[in-house]
């Protein structure tokens, strides 16, 4: 069971929340065929990029409308690539990702062989084993 950080408030801290999860083991997914990789939309968080500076410099950054002075902050980074839609880091040849070590929390979270297979299922990317 996971549970939810709280601050002095008894508010939800998306921070403390992160830093919490990125402490469970990453999940191992045995398949390795990269259709998670090639078929999702991988959005992540800006502290995925302070944590692997890459995502900053190959991710679309995800933007917040414009402040009173006119700048926009990020908020998060895409990493499907224009091209082929896969994940920037996905290494085509392979089909492993080449920030592994570093790979973002929605990453490191998603299980291939569990329930996000049976979400791959439902959409569509792959089709059920008889």
């Amino acid at each position: 069971m996971v549970t939810i950080p709280l601050d002095e408030f008894g508010e939800y801290d998306p921070e403390e929340c992160y830093q919490c999860l990125l402490q469970h083991p990453a999940v191992t997914s045995e398949c390795r065929c990269g259709l998670c990789c090639r078929g999702l939309l991988i959005e992540v968080l800006t502290e995925d990029a302070e944590r692997e500076p890459r995502i900053k410099e190959l991710g679309s950054p995800l933007l917040t409308p414009p402040d009173e002075s006119g700048h926009r902050h990020p908020v998060g980074y895409i990493l499907n690539s224009r091209e082929d839609m896969a994940c920037v880091f996905l290494d085509r040849a392979t089909n492993l990702c080449t920030i592994h070590e570093t790979r973002p929390l929605l990453c490191r979270l998603f299980d291939c062989d569990g329930e996000g297979r049976e979400q791959l299922i439902e959409l569509g990317i792959i089709q059920r084993d008889e």
